[in-house]
């Protein structure tokens, strides 16, 4: 699985309500997560994104530190979140990247609210 990959199946499980904040204090779903970035670490970095390939690395770390430094799941979000602005969403043609939104999310795409939602970040896939 790329990293990128990773990225995409993380935000499925958060929209999909599978990973909210519970789930960080959670063995099983923190172990879960910490499989498919297994499967990460075994590609080939040379053939990865940056922003995603440094997001797995980063929640890898966090995940292994999180009995003495738990990770935030806000703050894992807020990463993820970079990831799709600043990495997956430029990668599509502009006009491809409006169709997306408006078919990920009609209201916010009529309203030029693409990513921020009242207090949750709302990331697109």
């Amino acid at each position: 699985m790329y990293a990128r990959d990773f990225c995409y199946w993380l935000q499925g499980a958060i929209e999909l309500g599978g990973l909210d904040e519970k789930a960080f204090s959670e063995n099983v779903k923190v172990d879960m997560i910490e499989n498919h970035l297994n499967m990460v670490s075994l590609m080939d970095e040379k053939d990865e994104s940056r922003d995603a390939r440094n997001f797995c690395l980063f929640l890898k770390g966090a995940i292994g530190m999180r009995d003495s430094f738990p990770v935030s799941y806000e703050d894992v979000k807020a990463r993820l979140h970079g990831v799709f602005e600043h990495e997956i969403d430029p990668s599509f043609p502009a006009e491809k990247a409006k169709q997306l939104d408006t078919a990920h999310n009609p209201v916010s795409a009529q309203n030029n609210h693409h990513d921020i939602g009242s207090s949750h970040i709302i990331i697109k896939c």
